[in-house]
Formats: structure tokens, C-alpha cells, sequence
């Protein structure tokens, strides 16, 4: 095999970015084979009533939802899916089984409705009700789309029968299954009104199992909070008093355990590039990982174009992939109002490509990379590219100062896109370089010593005018010997 881009990965896998991807490439080989092999398996599922062939099982139930509505809701009603956690009994609704829990279990289960303003005014709800509970609630699939609404089904999260995954050669954890092994009533319906923006949800919080925390995960704020510490290498104690003492005593969160901390790491630990057992190939390895990272619920993907692929505004030879996980998308919302960074890496490895990063500073002060680009190109295009990109992520978005290099290119890429900055700043260490290349073009002949560099360095820190005049009477009193700078100051600055 040819080698290529794929260990360039290496240049965003530093161990403390917040960015993981999954060292698989024998099992990405695997499903590339089988999906080799399933291109020859077309017309396996056949549709009952029409005789139509479809290639897979998703296609058929759309083609019968679609051609044969009635005969699907028929099957729908026939399907006795819901189980009841006391008896035999089976149903397709959960309506019927709360009926049947009542009438022949003397049980109390009532469905009651509540209006709310916004989405997010049900979501806090929600989590709010869940904690009181000692309960959680999953979606088994996306939501509905209507022509008027959208509806979103949550389940209790204990609803269901244990599957295996494995081979039995492990015995089960100790509080066993968090299935019940039937299926619990307890539902939210959630259907939000596309014209108003209003949302009413139809529920049943009333379980059939008892609720306790030894079947709850760690919510996933916490779980975020988890994964930056350990990303900034915070010891895994000092992680656990951070939390327990973040939380109140009733959460399930004030619960963690180091056992809980190392399931985020290894989870982390999983998702990350291993370089070494990556086979120094392909495109295919490539597009088959950033495809497989793009079907997530929340995917870090925020553009790609492969090579070899054709683009009315890229070269066919062009890559492009920018990539922004939800964490960064809410650090950069949270912080980048105030200020921008973006820098450009290079040279960092044998494919030459760059890996540009944008940046803000959080509220401790730390540099926090909220969005990646890596590119073999690093012009106009490009970060248009990326910008919009960006832009159809995080929407419309402004930020007081944007610091880059003095380079035009980013500037004029990110105000195509975004509105134009308040300010426009400029790395240090590019200024310092800019200033030294200056004096000698202005004091030919001269050398400029690294004492003299670092007070004229100084009067970057002005922060007013009047301190920076009194910076240059310093520097002033302080070159009085040195006649060549104090001229080139008198005619430029003083």
C-alpha cells in the first residue's frame, strides 16, 4: 500500500487535546470488507404484498410506510412488543399496558400534560424530574419529524431485556443487568410546535422497578467535566473532590467513583489515534473513519473533503477536514465573544500539511482550542471553507478581537464570514519579529543587541498612551548612547 495522509492524524493527537478518535484500523478494515461483501448481497428483504426487493431492512419498512401505509399500521397494531413486568401479558402501546398494569395489577399509574415556552425550558424539566426520581430517560430513536412538530419519545432507561455482547466467558457486575426484563410504563412524549416554538409533553413518571442510583450514569456534564481534567492531567483524586463537591449530596453524581473516572478514561483511551498500529495507507482508511465519526449523535465533523474527490472549489488533490466536538462548540460560544485566536501549524511532519487551530482564553486565563482544521493548503479558500463551516455549526457569532498572524489571509477569510471585529491584534512574537526585521531595514549596518530589542519590546505593554509616552522616556534615557536608535525613535515614534 502506498503511504498517506492517515498518520497525519498525529498532529492532532497530543495526549492533552480534547479531541479523541479510535484507534481501529483492523476493525475499519473488517467493515470495510463486509461492506465489500454486502454490495453483492442486493434484494435480500422482499416486500410481502408488492414483491419488491429492497437491500435492506430500513429500505423495506420506508417502501411499506410509504406504498402501504394501512397494511403497516396493521402490522404496527399486531406487533405486541411491550411486555409487563408481572405476567405474560404483551401489548404494542404503552397506553395499553398502563391500562393493563391498573386494571389487573392494582396499580397506580397516572399520564397527566404540561405546556412549556421552550425546548429548553422542557429539557431542564426533565433533568430536574429525573434527579427527583432517582430516574433517566432515553430516546431509542431520533425525533419524529411531522409537518407541523416534532416529536421526541423518552423511555425509562431500565425499560427492556438484557442482550449480551460477549461470549459469557465474564460473570455479570454485581447489581446486575439495568434491565428489568420486561418494560417499564414510565414514558415522556415531547412534541414541540414548529410555528411557536412551544412545546406540551404527555408523560407517565410512575415506575414499575425500584429507582436507586446503582443503575444511573454520570450526567453528561459531568462526564465533560471529567474528561478536561483528565485531558489537562489532573490527578484522578483531585478530580473526585472536585466533583462531590460541585454537586449536592442527593445527585447520583455525588456518587463517583474512581472506577467511574477510568471508564471515562478508557473510553477516551478508545476513541484515540494510535498511530503505530495504524497501517500507513489509505484514503479509504480515512473516509471510512471521518464517515464513521460523522454517524454519531454528535459528531465532530464540521467538513470534509477527501482526496481525490471533485470540488467546484477546491483541486481534486485538495483534504480538508475540520473538526469541532461538542465540547469545544460550547467553550467557543462561551468565551470567544471576548476574543479569537488563530494559529497555523506546519512542517510538523512528512505530508507537509497544516494543522490550523482556533482558540479563546477561558476565564483562568488558560488557551483553549475550540475547532481544528487540517489542510495541505492554508489560503483564502480553505479557511473560507472552514469559517462557514464553523458558521453553520455555532450560528451567527462576533467576537470583540481577533488576534492571527499579520498574515491577510486569515483576517479576510474570517470577516467573509463572520462580522468584522472590533479589533484586529496580533501575536507577539510576530510583532517582535516584524520590529526586529524593521530596525535593520531602518538602521542598515547596525546590529541591534537582544538588551536593546527588549526595551524597545517593552512598549508593546502600553496599554494607554499616556504609560506608553512614558515608557519611550524611558527607553529614551536609557538609549542616550546609542545614537542610532535614538534617531530612528525621534523620526518614527517621539
Amino acid at each position: 500500500m502506498e503511504q498517506s495522509e492517515a498518520s497525519e492524524f498525529q498532529t492532532i493527537h497530543p495526549s492533552h487535546h480534547y479531541l479523541s478518535l479510535e484507534p481501529a484500523c483492523k476493525r475499519l478494515k473488517d467493515d470495510f470488507s463486509h461492506q465489500e461483501m454486502m454490495k453483492t448481497k442486493k434484494n435480500v428483504f422482499e416486500c410481502p404484498i408488492c414483491k419488491v426487493q429492497m437491500s435492506t431492512r430500513q429500505a423495506l419498512w420506508k417502501h411499506k410506510k410509504r406504498k402501504h401505509p394501512e397494511a403497516t399500521k396493521e402490522e404496527s397494531k399486531n406487533k405486541n412488543s411491550l411486555q409487563c413486568m408481572d405476567c405474560e401479558f404483551r401489548c404494542p402501546r404503552v397506553v395499553d399496558l398502563i391500562k393493563h398494569y391498573e386494571n389487573h395489577h392494582d396499580r397506580k399509574l397516572s399520564l397527566q400534560t404540561q405546556d412549556f415556552a421552550t425546548e429548553g425550558e422542557f429539557l431542564n424539566w426533565k433533568e430536574e424530574e429525573e434527579r427527583r426520581t432517582k430516574a433517566s430517560f432515553v430516546q431509542h430513536c431520533g425525533p419524529r419529524q411531522r409537518e407541523s412538530a416534532i416529536v421526541q419519545y423518552f423511555y425509562c432507561n431500565r425499560s427492556g431485556f438484557f442482550v449480551t455482547k460477549g461470549e459469557g466467558k465474564r460473570n455479570l457486575k454485581r447489581q446486575g443487568s439495568s434491565k428489568i426484563g420486561a418494560t417499564c410504563p414510565a414514558f415522556i412524549k415531547f412534541t414541540l410546535d414548529r410555528s411557536t416554538s412551544r412545546g406540551t409533553a404527555e408523560y407517565c413518571l410512575d415506575h414499575t422497578h425500584p429507582c436507586d442510583y446503582a443503575h444511573l450514569r454520570l450526567s453528561d456534564g459531568i462526564q465533560k467535566r471529567v474528561a478536561t481534567h483528565l485531558a489537562k492531567g489532573v490527578k484522578i483524586e483531585a478530580i473526585l473532590d472536585d466533583v462531590r463537591c460541585s454537586v449536592q449530596a442527593s445527585d447520583r453524581d455525588a456518587y463517583i467513583v474512581r472506577k467511574d473516572v477510568h471508564n471515562i478514561k478508557h473510553r477516551i483511551s478508545r476513541l484515540s489515534v494510535d498511530v503505530k498500529e495504524r497501517q500507513p495507507e489509505n484514503v479509504t482508511c480515512i473516509s471510512l473513519l471521518v464517515h464513521e465519526m460523522s454517524s454519531q449523535k454528535l459528531s465532530p465533523i464540521l467538513y470534509y473533503k477527501g482526496k481525490g474527490v471533485e470540488s467546484d472549489v477546491h483541486d481534486a488533490n485538495d483534504i480538508l477536514i475540520g473538526i469541532q466536538t461538542e465540547f469545544q462548540k460550547d467553550m467557543f460560544l462561551k468565551y470567544g465573544k471576548n476574543c479569537v485566536c488563530i494559529e497555523s501549524l506546519h512542517e510538523t511532519n512528512q505530508f507537509d500539511y497544516f494543522l490550523i487551530i482556533v482558540m479563546v482564553i477561558d476565564g483562568m486565563g488558560e488557551i483553549l482550542p475550540v475547532a481544528w482544521l487540517i489542510s495541505n493548503k492554508e489560503d483564502s479558500c480553505a479557511l473560507t471553507t472552514f469559517f462557514q463551516a464553523l458558521k453553520d455549526r455555532i450560528g451567527n457569532f462576533e467576537t470583540d478581537i481577533l488576534m492571527s498572524d499579520s498574515a491577510s489571509a486569515f483576517y479576510n477569510a474570517w470577516v467573509s464570514v463572520f462580522p468584522t471585529p472590533k479589533k484586529r491584534s496580533h501575536c507577539s512574537w510576530q510583532v517582535d519579529k516584524c520590529g526586529r526585521k524593521k530596525l535593520q531595514t531602518h538602521i542598515p549596518g547596525s546590529k541591534v543587541s537582544e538588551e536593546e530589542s527588549q526595551h524597545l519590546k517593552t512598549c508593546n505593554y502600553g496599554l494607554n498612551e499616556q504609560k506608553f509616552r512614558k515608557m519611550v522616556q524611558e527607553l529614551e534615557s536609557w538609549l542616550s548612547n546609542v545614537k542610532t536608535l535614538l534617531t530612528f525613535l525621534h523620526g518614527n515614534i517621539c
